[in-house]
């Protein structure tokens, strides 16, 4: 019916970021063992203490979510087929997106990143459809500042830079869309 887009996952970019966030782990281990080393820095041990914490739960968190994708058997990120968007290029990818189920798809600029938003028609259905509870909170913040539940940054994708990945994508929506009309 339609060709079939895969894009790989880039293992190497993946690599970096597990490396990167060992290393924020290992820093924060580091300011809660030791505050006063990072005094020169912060002067309240308190909030070196506070901050090291949390960043050692947020990249621990990355850190568990990158290796699962290291190891994991998706030998591609994204797939645009004739069903729709198969997304496993994120710690909270989803899976399928429909072409049915898909109302829009925008290009915004977020946090000085671009990424790729995929409205939906039922957002709190590809909620539920997270596999554990920090995907499904992380899902809702998406949705609470994009619109929507369903984000595509092609951070850990081969070869595809923002631009490139818009126009793929809207490309066959816009095929659909004419298919399904014209039934």
């Amino acid at each position: 019916m339609g060709q079939r887009i895969e894009i790989p996952l880039s293992k190497r970019k993946i690599i970096l970021f597990l490396i990167g966030s060992i290393m924020f782990v290992v820093a924060g281990i580091l300011g809660i063992i030791m505050p006063e080393r990072f005094n020169s820095i912060y002067k309240s041990p308190e909030f070196i203490r506070i901050t090291s914490i949390l960043g050692v739960i947020f990249f621990g968190l990355a850190m568990v979510f990158t290796f699962k994708k290291l190891i994991g058997n998706n030998k591609f990120g994204l797939v645009i087929d004739e069903y729709g968007i198969t997304d496993y290029s994120t710690a909270t990818s989803i899976g399928l997106i429909e072409w049915s189920d898909i109302k829009a798809i925008e290009k915004i600029n977020f946090a000085s990143k671009n990424i790729l938003v995929i409205y939906v028609n039922n957002p709190e259905m590809y909620i539920n459809k997270a596999s554990n509870a920090i995907a499904k909170h992380a899902l809702r913040m998406n949705f609470k500042m994009t619109g929507s539940p369903i984000t595509i940054i092609p951070y850990s994708l081969q070869n595809v830079k923002i631009d490139e990945l818009e126009k793929m994508v809207i490309s066959e929506f816009d095929k659909r869309k004419k298919l399904n009309t014209n039934s």
